[in-house]
């Protein structure tokens, strides 16, 4: 019973740090109306995130979403850590969960840990994307969120404000955002 519990343990403390924890309930966002999840894939470049455990360091942060031949989506998330001089990768694999929403998936990214949302707030696929996920576990959450873009260089300052406030008005604190450094990437 002991080693189950420990078990327990473990895997909640490795799936809080993975994003931001926090008390109280997860927001409700909106999702993306018609998503187009063939039009989604490609190369995206993190312009904000979430500040969390695991994302401390690393810059040049990137995502390259692709089918696998089950249907699935093929997450590739890809930035260096300039604390070690390297770079740092991992895959992971999301599905739509019902096709009448589509832009609601769930993904994985390690077998250990337990799937989390993903939700594709809003997109215009060809400059930006707004992804946010979150998880209770207990009487916490596990929370991050991301603005991607297209682009290194992102969104304009203007348009970047006019999105962390819609993400303000779905209760999601966009003080918690930090800026990826996207220059000097050795990707």
């Amino acid at each position: 019973m002991y080693s189950v519990i420990v078990s327990v343990v473990v895997v909640a403390i490795l799936q809080l740090t993975e994003a931001r924890i926090g008390t109280g309930s997860c927001a409700k966002p909106p999702t993306q109306q018609n998503f187009n999840l063939s039009r989604y894939l490609g190369q995206w470049y993190g312009q904000v995130e979430y500040s969390a455990i695991f994302n401390v360091g690393v810059s040049c942060s990137r995502a390259r979403y692709s089918l696998k031949p089950n249907g699935h989506l093929r997450i590739f998330n890809q930035g260096y850590y300039r604390l070690i001089d390297q770079p740092v990768s991992v895959e992971g694999e999301g599905y739509v969960i019902s096709e009448s929403n589509p832009a609601t998936l769930s993904v994985t990214f390690f077998n250990f840990l337990p799937a989390a949302p993903y939700l594709i707030v809003e997109t215009d696929y060809d400059n930006y994307s707004v992804v946010y996920s979150c998880k209770t576990i207990g009487f916490l959450k596990s929370e991050t969120a991301w603005v991607l873009t297209r682009s290194t260089t992102g969104l304009s300052e203007d348009t970047l404000h006019g999105v962390l406030r819609r993400l303000e008005s779905y209760g999601i604190e966009s003080n918690h955002f930090s800026r990826i450094t996207q220059t000097d990437c050795p990707l």
